[in-house]
C-alpha cells in the first residue's frame, strides 16, 4: 500500500511539545488500539509500539506499522532453545516496557505500556518519562504528572497502563480505552 502522509511523530515534532486537540487524540487512540485489538485476535503481539511506527495518512486514516518486531517474535518462537536469534530488545527503548527491557518475552500488557506512553504524549505534548527508558524512570521513582485537562477516571486509567509490573496492566486494550 502506497502510504501518503508522516508517521505521527512527524505530527508531534511539530506541535512543539503541545497536546494534541482531544477529540484528536481520542480518535488516534481509538483506531490504535483498534489496530492492535486487531492484532492480538489474530495471535499477533506488535512488540514496538511507538509514534514512528503510527502512519497518518493525508486523508486522515491512521495504519499501525513495522510489524517486523512481532515477525522476530514469531521466528524466535519457533527456534529450537540451543539457537538464539538476536539477544537485543526488539521494541523501541523509550517505549519499551520495564520487562521487555529486561530481555522478557513480550505480551499484550508490553504493548499496551507502549501504547500508554503514546497516549501520554498525545494528550500532554510530551513522554511521561522525558529522556529515560522504563528501567531508568523506575530505578528514579519518577510518576507521570496527570496532564491538563484530564479528568480523574481517565487519569487513573493511563495510569494503569503505565504501571511498571506488567502483572499489574491490563491486557485487554478495547476494554482499557472504554
Amino acid at each position: 500500500e502506497l502510504l501518503n502522509g508522516a508517521p505521527l511523530s512527524g505530527v508531534l515534532s511539530v506541535r512543539n511539545a503541545t497536546a494534541l486537540p482531544r477529540p484528536y487524540a481520542f480518535a488516534i487512540m481509538r483506531d490504535v488500539g483498534a489496530a492492535i485489538s486487531y492484532a492480538y485476535s489474530h495471535g499477533v503481539v506488535h512488540g514496538d509500539i511507538n509514534p514512528q511506527n503510527i502512519f497518518v495518512t493525508n486523508d486522515g486514516d491512521l495504519r499501525v506499522l513495522d510489524f517486523g518486531a512481532s515477525n522476530k517474535l514469531l521466528r524466535d518462537r519457533w527456534l529450537p532453545d540451543n539457537e538464539s536469534a538476536d539477544p537485543g530488545p526488539v521494541a523501541t527503548p523509550g517505549y519499551a516496557s520495564c520487562q521487555l527491557l529486561e530481555g522478557q518475552k513480550p505480551d499484550a500488557r508490553d504493548d499496551l505500556f507502549a501504547f500508554a506512553c503514546v497516549a501520554y504524549v498525545l494528550l500532554s505534548g510530551r513522554h511521561p518519562f522525558p529522556n529515560r527508558t522504563a528501567l531508568e524512570a523506575r530505578a528514579q521513582r519518577l510518576r507521570p504528572r496527570r496532564p491538563p485537562g484530564l479528568g480523574g477516571p481517565q487519569w487513573r486509567v493511563l495510569r494503569e497502563g503505565l504501571r511498571w509490573e506488567r502483572d499489574r496492566r491490563p491486557s485487554d486494550v478495547q476494554k482499557w480505552l472504554r
